[in-house]
């Protein structure tokens, strides 16, 4: 991909929306379960923040454009619950 123009930071919106996407995936049996000791949403995170999905995520710029950034380059560690 392209040298990222906006943050290098997955933000806490962003780790929401992905992990609710996850978490249905999880419900839908289109991807294991981890641990069957945790909430599916604490799942969802957890795969999240240690980027085992290769998503890709839209960001929004000025003038009607947009850039797509992979989530495996995007930084996650200040985001650890």
């Amino acid at each position: 991909m392209y040298p990222v123009q906006t943050s290098s930071y997955l933000t806490r919106f962003e780790l929401a929306r992905l992990a609710g996407i996850v978490e249905l995936q999880l419900q839908d049996n289109k991807t294991s379960v981890i641990d069957s000791s945790k909430t599916l949403h604490d799942q969802a995170v957890d795969i999240v923040l240690n980027k085992e999905t290769d998503i890709v995520i839209r960001r929004i710029l000025p003038g009607d454009s947009y850039e797509d950034v992979s989530l495996k380059t995007l930084e996650t560690s200040h985001l650890k619950i």
